[in-house]
């Protein structure tokens, strides 16, 4: 590394993927108990274009520029003072933390317990779409403990955290419902649903068990009408989810709170912050052959914008991943 910067993606306000750009900036040097990463790829998520458009500027602030990216692939660049089970040269996934953007870039350090290794014979560009499935295993295994031969409905179930969430739904025992766009249904069938249903044949508003059944398990990554799948609880069911409604934060957030006396089934809202034990928790059910990446796009580092705009349009299939070397 013989030159002190590096490419990274950067916005000067906030608005449309337009307002995307790659430019060079210093590159990062670990402190202790910091990794180094050099970076192969990251993935586009919905938490990173909301932050972009504006509609999390309570949050984010308006300090300019701005950094993108909250996962990535790569292998260990340098090591900080006192990190222990790593080594220069080991090929990693990771995600920033909630301590914000910045993964979209040919360097980033983030704190060791924040990465996992990669298997070996998985490409670092495909893996790049697996680290949100760290996300599906906490709502599943942990939050909602699904047990085999429970009835599992996954809302969103063709995105990121979706397509994982089929698949371990049937990895688990379950019989999954997928709800999906017409288009994307065989996909989510080749994942391993047992049902694949188009989510825009039903009135998310007023859906009821008679359109979708009971279930013992739902789902959910739209974060909206949390009030209506909540209706196709059986007794004893559990709703989790991972999303918001951004059009309606605070009746959203309050929502998902008052679930938790009123009604039946309580609604658990949670957002990944994955350290290095459920990286390995997911690095055994990729090795065991639970879990498979998805990538439905790769983009080259320089239209990130592009891959910010397909996303925004909808019908991902799993994941569009973006490749910085």
């Amino acid at each position: 590394m013989d030159d002190d910067t590096m490419r990274a993606v950067l916005f000067d306000r906030y608005g449309g993927p337009e307002v995307l750009y790659v430019s060079r900036v210093p590159r990062p040097e670990p402190a202790p108990g910091e990794v180094l990463v050099r970076v192969r790829a990251f993935s586009v998520n919905g938490g990173e274009t909301a932050a972009r458009s504006g509609r999390l500027r309570l949050l984010t602030g308006r300090k300019f520029p701005k950094r993108i990216g909250l996962d990535f692939t790569g292998e260990v660049a340098a090591l900080g003072a006192g990190v222990t089970g790593i080594m220069i040269g080991d090929r990693v996934w990771g995600v920033m933390g909630r301590t914000g953007f910045g993964s979209a870039a040919e360097y980033v350090t983030v704190r060791a317990e924040r990465l996992g290794q990669v298997p070996d014979g998985l490409d670092l560009v495909e893996a790049a779409a697996l680290p949100v499935a760290t996300t599906a295993i906490t709502a599943l295994r942990d939050k909602a403990r699904l047990r085999p031969g429970e009835r599992l409905l996954v809302r969103g179930a063709a995105g990121g955290v979706g397509n994982a969430a089929v698949q371990l739904g049937r990895a688990y025992g379950a019989e999954v419902t997928a709800l999906a766009r017409a288009a994307n249904l065989d996909f989510v069938r080749t994942l391993g649903a047992h049902h694949a249903v188009d989510h825009r044949a039903i009135d998310h508003r007023t859906v009821t068990p008679s359109e979708l059944g009971l279930f013992d398990v739902v789902l959910d990554t739209a974060g909206t009408d949390l009030r209506a799948f909540r209706r196709l609880l059986r007794p004893g069911g559990r709703m989790v989810t991972i999303a918001f409604d951004l059009t309606r934060l605070a009746a959203s957030l309050g929502y998902i709170a008052a679930s938790a006396v009123h009604g039946r089934g309580r609604v658990r809202f949670f957002s990944g912050n994955p350290t290095r034990a459920l990286f390995d928790d997911l690095a055994r059910e990729v090795s065991e052959g639970r879990l498979r990446p998805a990538v439905d796009t790769c983009f080259p580092l320089e239209e990130t914008a592009a891959a910010h705009r397909a996303l925004e349009a909808g019908g991902v299939r799993g994941k569009y991943v973006v490749r910085v070397d």
